[in-house]
């Protein structure tokens, strides 16, 4: 399938899901991760999820990684939408944030950390394929932020659903996951493949 259609399909999935059934999905992809065998980390970055979205928030997954990595440094993306790049920047849970001009909550600090440093990322997107490749919303900041990272940053993706077959139209920028954790089961990819 390709980028387009599957961006279209799976935002129509999302919006039909019940807070009912997304708080459910969250539990068990909360399980799962702990079952993922997902390493000590010291530097992690993660997303505020968007409800109008209704993207999997990943908030109880970065409590329990905190709780096993104490002193795990938490980071959070802002994006400049004037020259399409991103930044990652401190965050502390119920710091201020602003939303920007995507609709997405965002810290205010001015604290950046060298993508080079960070260890995971917890990564947004409607949908993956069986190989590992991700289908965000179209604009790339990710795949361009995942370049400049380390090689072994861990990659992990959360997604409320099961992979499509392929997605066709993966092109040499985009970045592939490592982990992909649905509410049904752990996806992983071979970190140097």
């Amino acid at each position: 399938m390709l980028k387009k259609e599957i961006r279209a399909n799976f935002r129509v999935l999302r919006s039909n899901l019940t807070r009912q059934q997304i708080a459910r999905f969250e539990d068990l992809m909360l399980i799962n991760a702990q079952q993922a065998g997902l390493p000590p980390i010291s530097i992690l970055m993660a997303y505020m999820a968007a409800g109008s979205r209704n993207e999997p928030d990943p908030t109880n997954i970065i409590r329990w990684l905190k709780f096993m990595s104490p002193g795990m440094l938490e980071l959070m993306p802002r994006v400049s939408s004037s020259n399409g790049t991103m930044d990652a920047v401190i965050y502390e849970e119920g710091h201020p944030v602003s939303v920007n001009a995507f609709g997405i909550s965002e810290p205010i600090g001015s604290e950046v950390v060298d993508p080079r440093d960070i260890d995971m990322m917890l990564i947004p997107m409607l949908a993956f394929d069986r190989q590992g490749n991700r289908v965000g919303y179209g604009k790339g900041f990710y795949d361009r932020y995942l370049l400049r990272c380390r090689p072994d940053c861990l990659k992990v993706g959360l997604s409320f659903f099961e992979p499509v077959e392929k997605i066709s139209d993966v092109h040499p920028g985009d970045v592939r996951l490592d982990v992909c954790i649905t509410p049904e089961r752990i996806y992983q990819w071979p970190i140097y493949s």
